[in-house]
């Protein structure tokens, strides 16, 4: 029943990390030069980009591409800078009065993870600036589209009246970033449990080997020969496990650099340059860590001797280290060198507990055919050397992760409000009910044994419980490296606080980053299609772009609320969006409205716009958001103090 609750669990952990929405990139947008949305009198000579980690120069890129969609030559593609290893430079030739889009693509030199986004810069007059001036003209035909989410999108003509904010302020965020791997989570994360495993199960064999079954060689005890077969399997597992993940790791990467799949790992163009740069040589370090340690398998070392044995754990160190070098504390800007080392500790008593857990538990399921007059005094030998190391561990793994979480956030609320904060609660959950069962086998099982060590019957049942509950703890520890792995695969919060840092435009220069509140975890609520006094479309409708001349309005009913979008789709340009929210033909006040902005017909990210309340029920904000010409998709999220999320789909042409 256990093993089945067990397995029960680690499915409903595998699908939870699967279905989050986790990204695995950690090189984030600090500021740019032109900065987003500036509005420049004399064109730039170059394109500007820093970040808040290094970025690798041979998998990094960034074009410039005009409103109608056609990609700017450039006397140079770009490149990192000489002298700032975190900013990205992108010559231009002159560029003629106009909105451009700089997309770019950043690979961490220190994760090897990947960011994409947009810059949106305009030279010369702002076009949505010109046409207010002029006048909007045009009438826009109404039309109705049915959005993917089921709820009724109805577009009707209005009249635009443009509210600009107050001056030096923009509402709009950077391009969130995303990673664009085919490869699903699901797969990531199974690799990085399958490494984790066999770091942890190897360490733990080996440790138990050490302290446990060599001493046992010494005394030549007759259980011997059956701990020492399952010690050899368990070797064996680990090793392939650790394979497994090893070189799934790297089809993992070569899919992340090259946007094309992992057969690309046979092209010698995408594998040399990944090799060869900092992410390739710290895995080249794991596959010799790993082939080093293949000896183990070798005969000889059967015999349990002391210096072999030794020589593995040592060989390990480096194959932890590795894992703490590609991981979030490597990218840390500040103290580095101790958030390194204080993660490799880690690792390492994570995995001399949890290798550790699984070993003893393999070693008592061999003796539970032995007699209980033999079995019991093995049995309380082994949990008792076991439990000695496990309170070291567990204190030193209780001390580092407190560190590294102290490193990671900034407050408390992000424990909450972060997918990261969110995971690693629940990998503490877990954790904690593990450590309650080593707890019990500390302080309770193994006296209670002890004191019916020459009765039969009841040393059994005890000795049969004690393998339950070892089992039990063991499979929680299990759960644990899982959760561990889904961590690795999400951005801590001094990313989502990156993400979250807002370009005030400035004519011809580059911006200070002015914090606003980071990103939410939206939960979109199911529309429901209302009747409505506008022509609509079918319900059945299939989702669809309406393409839309002149101005544009849209409203969709949903949630229990009217949301309608007003913008102006005439231009290319800076333009203003405004959201109005209704219940029951009332205004309705909002904590936050925010739009949600991609383009649905070429990878660009997502970029947040922020809006600001006017009046009741109604939020406005400018932005040059929509620079390119083709089909995007404009989702509202309306949020309100105690009640669930509402989000409005409007997908918009934009000629």
């Amino acid at each position: 029943m256990p093993i089945r609750r067990l397995t029960l669990a680690a499915v409903a952990l595998v699908l939870f990390f699967a279905a989050v929405p986790t990204v695995s990139a950690h090189a984030q947008l600090v500021r740019s030069d032109p900065a987003y949305g500036a509005v420049l009198v004399t064109p730039p000579t170059a394109v500007r980009l820093w970040y808040s980690e290094r970025v690798d120069p041979a998998f990094s890129s960034a074009t410039i591409v005009a409103a109608n969609g056609a990609t700017i030559a450039t006397p140079q593609p770009a490149s990192r800078a000489t002298d700032d290893p975190t900013e990205l430079v992108l010559p231009l030739s002159p560029l003629a009065p106009g909105t451009y889009t700089v997309v770019w693509r950043a690979v961490s030199a220190d994760d090897g993870h990947k960011t994409n986004g947009t810059i949106v810069f305009t030279v010369g007059p702002a076009p949505a600036a010109s046409q207010a001036a002029s006048g909007a003209s045009g009438v826009a035909t109404p039309t109705a589209s049915q959005g993917a989410s089921g709820a009724t999108t109805v577009g009707t003509p209005f009249a635009a009246t443009p509210t600009s904010l107050p001056p030096g302020t923009s509402p709009t965020l950077p391009p969130t970033s995303n990673d664009v791997s085919e490869e699903p989570t699901l797969f990531a994360v199974v690799i990085r449990w399958l490494e984790l495993f066999g770091v942890a199960l190897l360490i733990g064999a080996v440790f138990m080997g050490l302290v446990a079954l060599r001493p046992l060689a010494v005394r030549a005890a007759p259980a011997l020969n059956g701990l020492a077969r399952m010690w050899r399997r368990t070797l064996r597992v680990a090793l392939l496990c650790l394979g497994l993940g090893v070189a799934g790791t790297l089809l993992l990467q070569v899919a992340t650099v090259s946007d094309q799949g992992m057969g690309q790992v046979f092209q010698p163009a995408v594998l040399v340059p990944l090799l060869a740069s900092r992410w390739g040589i710290l895995w080249a370090l794991r596959v010799w860590c790993a082939l080093l340690l293949v000896p183990l398998l070798v005969p000889a070392f059967w015999q349990l001797r002391s210096l072999p044995l030794v020589g593995a754990l040592l060989v390990a160190l480096p194959l932890l280290l590795s894992f703490s070098l590609m991981s979030h504390a490597a990218a840390l800007q500040h103290g580095v060198v101790l958030a390194v080392a204080t993660d490799a500790v880690h690792y390492a008593m994570a995995s001399l507990w949890a290798g550790g857990l699984a070993m003893l538990l393999l070693l008592l399921v061999c003796t539970r055919r032995l007699p209980v007059e033999q079995r019991t005094p093995l049995t309380l030998q082994l949990v008792g050397m076991f439990s000695r190391v496990s309170v070291i561990a567990v204190g030193v793994l209780i001390a580092t992760g407190t560190y590294s979480s102290l490193t990671q956030f900034t407050s408390t609320g992000e424990l909450i409000s972060t997918s990261y904060g969110r995971t690693l609660l629940l990998k503490l959950a877990l954790a904690a009910v593990a450590f309650l069962l080593g707890g019990y086998h500390w302080l309770m099982a193994r006296p209670q044994i002890a004191t019916v060590a020459g009765r039969s019957g009841p040393a059994r049942r005890l000795l049969d419980r004690l393998r339950g509950t070892i089992g039990l703890e063991s499979g929680v520890a299990m759960l644990v490296l899982l959760a561990a792995s889904g961590l690795v695969q999400t951005p801590p919060p001094a990313d989502a606080n990156m993400r979250g840092m807002v370009m005030a435009p400035t004519a011809g220069a580059s911006s200070t980053p002015v914090p606003v509140v980071p990103t939410a975890t939206v939960s979109t609520a199911t529309p429901t299609p209302t009747a409505s006094p506008v022509p609509t479309a079918s319900p059945t409708a299939p989702p669809s772009a309406t393409p839309t001349p002149s101005p544009f309005h849209g409203s969709v009913i949903t949630g229990g609320l009217e949301i309608g979008l007003t913008l102006d789709t005439q231009a290319i340009g800076e333009r203003q969006f405004t959201v109005t929210v209704k219940q029951s033909g009332a205004p309705v006040a909002a904590d936050r409205v925010r739009l949600q902005v991609s383009k649905l017909d070429q990878e660009l990210g997502t970029t947040l716009v922020e809006l600001q309340p006017q009046q009741a029920g109604t939020y406005q904000a400018r932005s040059p958001v929509l620079s390119l010409a083709g089909r995007w998709q404009v989702i509202v999220l309306v949020r309100r103090r105690g009640l669930e999320d509402v989000t409005a789909s409007f997908p918009i042409d934009i000629p």
